[in-house]
């Protein structure tokens, strides 16, 4: 039978594909169209960053073109680049020569935690693995390292766990100004609800109360 309405395209790996129909056709109908792959290759994958990267969740992301060969995929990802954890992903169907988006959760992360993760697929034609890429998951680290100030000392000496202290300065101290070091770079503190460290002084007790913040915005330690 001569064939009507042929159509021939090229996708952006170089596959070439060959549309036809049956005599008479005047739309595109699935039951009567062939398709014919002209050097065809396997599946191309682009990693692209993680999102909604919370505690212990993640977002992984990444686009497939199954080079219109059937294909599966999916992502790897674990604390190196040994990818110690796969998950599959589902393509559509047709397994065109259009690129799918590909998106996954993780649940169950270490909050702080760097990790590595990449897209694959696998078709005949060979397994495609995209570009490592790496996210951090948020810390709950509150803790000080270090808590000091000029011309005093801690009673008892600092130890993280430890949250509450006593100190003598002479009467004629007027202020003094403490040195906190977070543990974790990206926790924050205030002292009596300020971000000075230096406060003022009179005569008798004064209470100071280190609050600190971790990264997660959530989570929080107190000194005093």
């Amino acid at each position: 039978a001569t064939l009507v309405g042929d159509q021939l395209t090229v996708n952006s790996a170089g596959t070439v594909c060959v549309i036809a129909y049956q005599p008479g056709d005047t739309a595109w109908q699935s039951s009567d169209i062939s398709h014919a792959l002209i050097n065809a290759t396997a599946p191309g994958v682009t990693t692209l960053a993680a999102t909604s990267v919370g505690t212990t969740t993640a977002t992984l992301n990444a686009i497939v073109n199954p080079n219109g060969t059937t294909s599966t995929a999916q992502f790897k990802y674990g604390g190196t680049t040994s990818y110690d954890t796969n998950v599959a992903f589902v393509l559509n169907g047709d397994h065109d020569v259009v690129p799918q988006n590909m998106t996954t959760t993780l649940t169950g992360l270490t909050p702080g935690t760097t990790y590595h993760f990449l897209a694959a697929a696998t078709s005949s034609l060979g397994t495609t693995n995209g570009d490592d890429v790496t996210f951090t998951t948020l810390s709950t680290n509150a803790d000080l390292a270090s808590l000091s100030f000029a011309g005093g000392t801690l009673t008892p000496a600092f130890a993280p766990a430890t949250t509450s202290y006593a100190s003598e300065v002479s009467n004629a101290t007027s202020s003094i100004t403490l040195t906190p070091v977070v543990a974790e770079a990206h926790a924050s503190f205030t002292v009596n609800g300020a971000a000075s460290p230096t406060l003022p002084l009179t005569v008798g007790t004064n209470p100071l109360a280190i609050l600190v913040t971790a990264q997660d915005g959530v989570t929080t330690k107190t000194y005093t």
